[in-house]
């Protein structure tokens, strides 16, 4: 069952953050005396989302697809095994996500200059991920149970993917990184790329397993035009330097 259309003109590309970007991106993004909320932390991932969502959003604007008083919104999985009713093992195989929305808002506010802008849409994701609880999780289980066809249940946002709407998902919780593949089988793990190709849903980024050295790396995908004006935006690329080229693989070792 497809719950969204493919695009031909989506295009893939690699980008990764030293730890000492990391580490300017999520002071930056935590920024306290100049939001107020009641929110007081804020996660690397949710810095990192910001920065994405953001440049995106920024990239759309530019392209004329939506304009500044569309209200856009943004989607990341998250793990609720230890939020089921009986909690799973954190180790446990398979996917156990619950995918959550931030509240809609202009696009105009979200792409505000300066840290500001920046920590808002931080701890806007924050807010959205803190929402999810035991409740939440098992009024969810409780009706997808009561229908006929729960695989039918997907969420608003597979509609905009291509105009307000931006999608997050993130295997940094895998341990590949800390696996010890045998010096003289595979060696030692350095990174993690999608496929040729990558994914053809637009609007997507995934945040990879760590890499060896504590940076960050994500594969992301945008219409053509979109990642054109995305690579050149100038609060990315603060933080960011593309590794375009080294994709092809799926896990890659030294």
């Amino acid at each position: 069952m497809t719950f969204f259309k493919p695009c031909s003109s989506v295009v893939n590309a690699d980008f990764r953050l030293s730890p000492a970007s990391v580490a300017q991106l999520k002071a930056a993004a935590s920024s306290p005396a100049t939001v107020s909320t009641n929110l007081s932390w804020i996660s690397t991932s949710d810095a990192i989302n910001a920065l994405f969502w953001r440049a995106t959003i920024r990239a759309r604007l530019a392209a004329s697809i939506i304009q500044p008083e569309d209200l856009v919104s943004y989607s990341t999985a998250v793990d609720f095994r230890a939020k089921l009713p009986k909690p799973l093992a954190p180790g446990w195989i398979g996917n156990a996500f619950f995918m959550v929305s931030t509240d809609p808002i202009p696009a105009r506010e979200l792409v505000r200059p300066g840290e500001e802008g920046l920590a808002a849409a931080a701890r806007a994701i924050r807010a959205s991920i803190q929402a999810v609880d035991t409740a939440m999780i098992s009024s969810l289980l409780a009706k997808a149970s009561s229908v006929a066809y729960p695989l039918l249940f997907t969420s608003k946002f597979f509609g905009s993917l291509s105009t307000t709407s931006v999608l997050s998902t993130s295997q940094r919780g895998f341990v590949y990184a800390d696996m010890d593949w045998g010096s003289q089988a595979i060696g030692r793990y350095v990174g993690f790329f999608m496929p040729d190709g990558g994914t053809p849903m637009e609007g997507f980024v995934i945040i990879k397993p760590g890499a060896w050295d504590g940076g960050w790396e994500f594969g992301i995908a945008l219409a053509e035009r979109c990642m054109k004006l995305f690579k050149e935006d100038e609060e990315w690329k603060r933080y960011t330097r593309s590794v375009d080229g080294q994709a092809g693989g799926v896990l890659t070792t030294a």
